[in-house]
This record gives structure tokens, C-alpha cells and sequence, in this order.
């Protein structure tokens, strides 16, 4: 299973965000991001901010689940007006640290 982190910003130009709604950029990253893993098998996705911002921790099953999903979620995010800054491995030891991290506290 792997894991992936998607830093998540609002695009730069004005022009891409649809006029039509008055959603926050976490609505509009939610919503892309789900629709992005429709369909998809074993999908996990947990929101989270931080000082570097808006991010989404995704696991996936398989490498093939992961590519579709990368196809899919470019374009459903630019219609909503948010882009991918930064997209991060996640590493399986840095993930059971942060699990014992939230046991602890």
C-alpha cells in the first residue's frame, strides 16, 4: 500500500476558479479529490493543515490504483481552481512515528 502526501494551493489566476460558486479552497480540494477517487478500490484520503498549508494524505492499494488516480485528480482539482504544489511520499516509518506520536498524546 502506498502512501502519498498532495500539498494542495489555490491556482494563481483568477480566471480558473468558476465564478458560479462561493466555496472555500478545502471545499473545492475536497470535492476534487473525491471525485478524483470514485470508483477507485481502497482509496483512503484524510485532510489535514499545517504551517506549510492545505494537504491531503492519500493511500492507495497498488501502483495501477495510484497512477489512475493521478490521471483523474490534475484535472478535477484545476476545475475547482485549486492545483497540487508538491506531492510527497510518505514513508512507511515516518508514518508509524506518527502514529506512536498521536498514541502518546
Amino acid at each position: 500500500m502506498s502512501r502519498l502526501i498532495y500539498w494542495l494551493e489555490r491556482a494563481d489566476s483568477d480566471t480558473d476558479i468558476p465564478k458560479s460558486t462561493a466555496r472555500t479552497m478545502p471545499e473545492d480540494a475536497t470535492v476534487a479529490v473525491t471525485m478524483a477517487a470514485l470508483g477507485l478500490p481502497y482509496v483512503r484520503r484524510q485532510f489535514f493543515r499545517s504551517s506549510e498549508g492545505l494537504a491531503c494524505v492519500l493511500s492507495f492499494r497498488d501502483e495501477h490504483v495510484t497512477t489512475l488516480f493521478n490521471l483523474r485528480v490534475e484535472r478535477a482539482l484545476a476545475q475547482r481552481g485549486v492545483r497540487i504544489r508538491k506531492i510527497q511520499v510518505l514513508d512507511r516509518m515516518e508514518h508509524v512515528d506518527a502514529e506512536a506520536n498521536r498514541a502518546v498524546a
